[in-house]
């Protein structure tokens, strides 16, 4: 009776009640070294620095300071420019970050209900040619 009370307590007080003597405590080191022993420790995954990504888009407020900042062009003039590209409808645009370019991605409605993106060079105001997909030969 008088056991199972100081094995409760220990249990409640997360071990800190029952003796120094009693064998759930002395397991316990022992079952903690055989789950992770020293040497074979795998260093943690939150300090592995990810990649960056390649892209980067930038909200509204950020977009315009970039736009000033880097002197791109008018994302007005960029979003008549790929609707007369992309045969259809300028629906949203957002600038965006490749690497060391900026660029404008124009989502374009055609009148047939599809809808594609056209890429505009933000710094020479150009259309960028879509990349043609890998053939499997």
């Amino acid at each position: 009776g008088s056991i199972s009370a100081l094995v409760f307590a220990a249990l409640v007080a997360g071990g800190a009640a029952a003796p120094s003597s009693a064998p759930a405590t002395a397991a316990k080191p022992a079952a903690a070294s055989e789950e992770t022993p020293p040497t074979q420790k795998k260093p943690p995954v939150a300090k592995v620095e990810a990649p960056k990504p390649a892209r980067a888009c930038f909200p509204v407020a950020r977009a315009r300071a970039k736009i000033r900042k880097h002197k791109l062009v008018n994302p007005f003039g960029a979003t008549a420019l790929a609707a007369r590209v992309g045969h259809g409808e300028a629906v949203q645009v957002v600038l965006c970050k490749f690497g060391a370019d900026f660029r404008y991605v124009v989502v374009v409605l055609r009148r047939n209900g599809t809808v594609i993106r056209v890429a505009i060079d933000a710094e020479t105001g150009r259309p960028i040619p879509r990349r043609k997909p890998a053939q499997n030969n």
